[in-house]
């Protein structure tokens, strides 16, 4: 298995909790036909079975991830007859149906590095949305507060015990909103770096694209939940056309 690969799919696993219980409090998948965009390596994805849904459609542009995911349904034919996995950018994507449900979670959102890439990412979602289908994004909006350099250090245990640690440096640059870091996993089967790189988008930013787009505004959750919070870290939007 690719190292990146592996230590992204465990230290992510706990965040997605967070999610299921979105899902589990607010939508109801059943008999749906859903489009999972930046799917990774299928933290949530059969989560959705287990709730009802009709099919999954997977998309994602890293072929090392979709391995992962495809290792975690192979001889499970009650989730692997119903998940579908494409390899593609969720900027370019083409499908002969339309979905019930698209969903774009796990702050995803942010590795579309130019406005041009997040409109043809919103424009083909509402192409592929059903009449009285909706979308779900999620963005964790650029605020005052964020600025200049940041540095995150954290540990978990990997799935064969072995204690792993997470550092994490980066910096924020203005005016094009671009976060680029670098982390790195040390554990005692030696140290993994990645270099990644993201571009926030503030909250008028976001709607003003969703607008340009048609796409409209249902509902916001903030922090997975319906009331309001200040300084909310996550807001996923729920749109319609």
């Amino acid at each position: 298995m690719d190292p990146y690969s592996f230590y992204y799919d465990q230290e992510y696993a706990g965040y997605y909790r967070s999610i299921e219980r979105f899902l589990d409090t607010y939508l109801n998948l059943k008999n749906k036909d859903v489009l999972c965009l930046a799917s990774g390596t299928g933290h949530i994805q059969m989560h959705y079975v287990d709730n009802g849904a009709k099919s999954v459609t997977c998309v994602d542009i890293s072929r090392n991830f979709l391995d992962v995911f495809r290792g975690k349904i192979a001889g499970r034919p009650e989730y692997s007859e119903k998940i579908s996995l494409v390899r593609g950018d969720m900027a370019k994507f083409r499908f002969g149906k339309k979905f019930d449900i698209v969903f774009l979670l796990g702050n995803s959102f942010s590795h579309l590095m130019t406005q041009e890439l997040q409109v043809s990412c919103l424009e083909r979602i509402r192409q592929h949305l059903k009449q009285d289908g909706r979308a779900y994004l999620h963005i964790m909006p650029l605020s005052d507060k964020m600025n200049g350099d940041f540095r995150l250090k954290r540990s978990f245990a990997d799935r064969n015990g072995r204690s792993v640690v997470e550092t994490a440096r980066g910096r924020l640059s203005y005016p094009g909103h671009k976060l680029d870091f670098e982390v790195q996993w040390r554990s005692g089967a030696g140290v993994i770096k990645e270099t990644l790189h993201t571009r926030l988008i503030t909250v008028p930013e976001m709607e003003l694209l969703l607008k340009l787009t048609g796409l409209k505004v249902e509902n916001i959750y903030f922090d997975y939940g319906k009331k309001k919070k200040k300084g909310a870290a996550v807001w996923i939007y729920e749109v319609k056309k």
